[in-house]
C-alpha cells in the first residue's frame, strides 16, 4: 500500500482494480469502500488517517 499511496496514487490503484474486474471478472477485484472514499477525496491513506482520532485508529483505550 505504501507504493500505491505515494508512487502511483490511490485513484490509479482503484481505477486499475476496476479495469481488472471488468476484464477478468471476480469480486476480489472490487476496491474496498475505504479505498474508493479516500481516492475520491484525492487524499493519501496517511492524510486520511491523520484526520482521525487516536481511538478511531487504535481502538478504544482502557480507561482507569
Amino acid at each position: 500500500m505504501f507504493c500505491a499511496d505515494f508512487a502511483i496514487g490511490l485513484g490509479a490503484l482503484r481505477d486499475r482494480m476496476l479495469a481488472y474486474q471488468k476484464q477478468l471478472g471476480g469480486a476480489h477485484w472490487e476496491p474496498a469502500a475505504l479505498l474508493t472514499r479516500v481516492a475520491d477525496q484525492g487524499k493519501s491513506l496517511t492524510g486520511y488517517v491523520s484526520t482521525l482520532s487516536p481511538d478511531a485508529v487504535y481502538g478504544p483505550r482502557a480507561r482507569p
